[in-house]
């Protein structure tokens, strides 16, 4: 959780180190409590529930999804 704990200027800049690897071809696997920041630059998600995949699918459609909006 590349958030956990950190200053959000930090996490910003954690998010564009991530964002430029995902540029030069990795794939990367991003484990992230900050589900909208992280929907913004993810082809697919998964969201887990007490250790269970409650939602799934690409991310616009995640991203759209009222049950991850409080």
């Amino acid at each position: 959780e590349p958030s956990f704990g950190l200053a959000p200027m930090i996490f910003d800049k954690i998010l564009e180190s991530i964002q430029a690897l995902k540029k030069d071809g990795l794939t990367i696997v991003l484990v992230e409590q900050a589900v909208q920041e992280a929907l913004e630059f993810v082809h697919r998600g998964y969201v887990l529930g007490e250790g269970r995949v409650v939602l799934s699918g690409p991310s616009d459609a995640l991203r759209n999804d009222a049950r991850l909006h409080d």
